[in-house]
């Protein structure tokens, strides 16, 4: 076949080749954060609180992050509050709603580490890696690695069409065994014009035990009073 001829059958290919953006760790962050919040700047988020339902539970859970490091879980009898590299438990004794506050010690305070990567991706803020194309449970999805205090490290699994965390993998070692923590985004529905996981599967450790969880209402960037995180001068590690 004459080389010129060749040339232009092969083209075509070339040029589709060509076309197709090659990702890389900063435009994946990039549409990410567009595909989430709307815009590629990332001071845009400041808080955001979520009402969970969770199985097994005739309760809500608020779930509070402010941005760059404090997160809460408030329930009616006990509450997680992480401040930073603190984290303390507030546990109502009786029903005269007195508190106990009891300090994470430092050797426990992976689980703490971790439970905020679920709702923020910590790549936005930390350094990262990335992995390239990885197949997960029969799929192909952008893989991102972020390594965290405490020996925590979290991998997103990034939908490669909306650039939106698919699933959430967080190594911890929790008393002395190491163990995963997984969430599975089932559903996002837009609100405030940002995409929110709306529906979840989770596990904490048995990957064959999953969850089903579900957000009852969301707000952005609202006053979170300072109470919310305030430590007790008081406040004892638990023994």
């Amino acid at each position: 076949m004459n080389k010129n001829i060749r040339f232009m059958l092969l083209l075509p290919f070339a040029l589709t080749a060509c076309s197709q953006a090659v990702e890389t760790l900063e435009t994946i962050r990039e549409k990410c954060h567009m595909a989430m919040f709307g815009t590629a700047e990332n001071d845009v988020v400041k808080t955001m609180t979520f009402v969970i339902r969770y199985p097994g539970h005739d309760y809500l859970v608020e779930t509070i992050l402010q941005r760059p490091n404090r997160f809460a879980n408030l329930t009616p009898g006990t509450s997680v509050v992480v401040d930073g590299d603190t984290a303390f438990i507030r546990k109502k004794t009786d029903t005269t709603e007195t508190t106990k506050t009891e300090l994470i010690p430092a050797a426990e305070m992976a689980d703490f580490v971790a439970e905020p990567t679920f709702y923020y991706p910590a790549f936005f803020d930390h350094d990262s890696h990335f992995r390239g194309e990885i197949e997960y449970e029969g799929k192909t999805f952008y893989l991102i690695e972020v390594l965290l205090t405490h020996h925590v490290w979290v991998e997103y699994f990034i939908n490669m069409e909306t650039f939106l965390p698919d699933t959430i993998l967080a190594h911890v070692k929790n008393r002395g065994k190491d163990q995963v923590w997984g969430r599975q985004i089932v559903s996002y529905q837009e609100v405030e014009g940002w995409s929110v996981p709306l529906k979840f599967k989770y596990f904490f450790g048995n990957r064959e035990k999953l969850y089903l969880a579900e957000v009852q209402r969301f707000v952005s960037n609202t006053q979170i009073e300072e109470g919310v995180f305030a430590k007790p001068q008081d406040a004892q590690e638990d023994p």
